[in-house]
């Protein structure tokens, strides 16, 4: 299993639930390894506090409530 489908089976499991009640917008990083997570208002932050659980961990980053964590976009306007 790759680890996106591993974090997306531990949040169903473990996570979802409970924190899609009040939380949505907040970040949650993820250990893939051991399914273990950190809950914060930034990414920055849900990543800083689950490398201080676990320094060698590997994390996949989610928003709570939201299908991706972030979203990025182009625009072109030219003017005439």
């Amino acid at each position: 299993m790759g680890h996106l489908a591993t974090a997306a089976q531990f949040y169903g499991e473990k996570y979802r639930a409970k924190l899609e009640e009040n939380p949505a917008g907040k970040f949650i990083a993820i250990n893939v390894t051991n399914g273990d997570a950190s809950l914060a208002d930034t990414g920055e932050d849900a990543i800083r506090l689950a490398l201080e659980k676990d320094p060698s961990g590997f994390f996949h980053l989610m928003r709570v409530g939201h299908k991706v964590a972030f979203e990025t976009g182009w625009n072109m306007s030219c003017g005439r």
